[in-house]
């Protein structure tokens, strides 16, 4: 089994917290509108109460989303940790690249190379192309309607990631070779997306297995042995930032 090195604050736990927080408030502050009425009038309570709905809707909404990513980052480690114990796995890293925060949800450091691992948790008809800024998701309602909506390429993301990762090694004296990759992880999920260099893989289609093997075969020029490894991986846990 794979090293873990996990972070002590999970910045995704923590925004799931707070906006499941805020959406309990907002609730629990409806239930004063009697109260309200008593002390402002029905004009004002009216505002008041606007404001706390929407207070409720976003915070749910947001909740909800930020859920699904937790779900689908726990999914993930499950499926990396299935690693040799020749790997270490830095699962929900933040670091702060050149200014800017970066949020990568998996990066494995093995003697083939470093990996970084997007997971998304949708679920649905996934249709994309690798060189497509956006993908689209088509989904069927509660209702039975369907419907679609577009999402922020995983692929470009990672590959950004790979690139601000990249440049965190080269000030600490590391020239390595970083290998991005995206794993759909919710079993609901029919993943219809063309890649030449970027390797899309879905739970739903037992790729689960796939990104071990793929992680575990990579054919890198770059060989990094044991001592190394640990040197770039306490290096990478030393970068966290939150």
């Amino acid at each position: 089994m794979a090293k873990i090195l996990k972070s002590k604050k999970n910045n995704l736990k923590k925004k799931y917290r707070k906006y499941r927080r805020n959406s309990a408030l907002g609730f629990f502050s409806l239930l004063g509108v009697p109260f309200y009425i008593s002390r402002l009038g029905i004009l004002p309570t009216f505002f008041v109460v606007l404001i706390l709905m929407i207070i409720v809707s976003v915070s749910s909404r947001e909740s909800k989303k930020l859920k699904s990513g937790l779900d689908g980052e726990m999914k993930s480690t499950k499926i990396l940790e299935k690693l040799p114990d020749k790997y270490y796995i830095l699962p929900n890293l933040q670091i702060m690249v050149d200014g800017s925060v970066c949020e990568m949800d998996h990066v494995i450091v093995g003697s083939n190379g470093i990996f970084i691992v997007e997971s998304k948790n949708h679920k649905g008809i996934i249709v994309g192309n690798e060189n497509d800024r956006e993908f689209v998701q088509h989904k069927t309602g509660r209702n039975g309607g369907e419907y679609s909506k577009t999402f922020y390429s995983p692929i470009k993301q990672v590959n950004t990631h790979v690139y601000k990762l990249s440049q965190l090694l080269k000030k600490n004296g590391y020239r390595q070779w970083i290998v991005g990759a995206v794993l759909f992880t919710n079993e609901q999920a029919n993943i219809r997306v063309r890649y030449k260099s970027t390797p899309v893989f879905s739970v739903n289609e037992n790729s689960s297995k796939s990104i071990v093997d793929y992680i575990e075969n990579y054919e890198s020029k770059q060989r990094i042995n044991k001592d190394e490894r640990k040197l770039i991986a306490e290096c990478i846990h030393r970068s966290r930032i939150g």
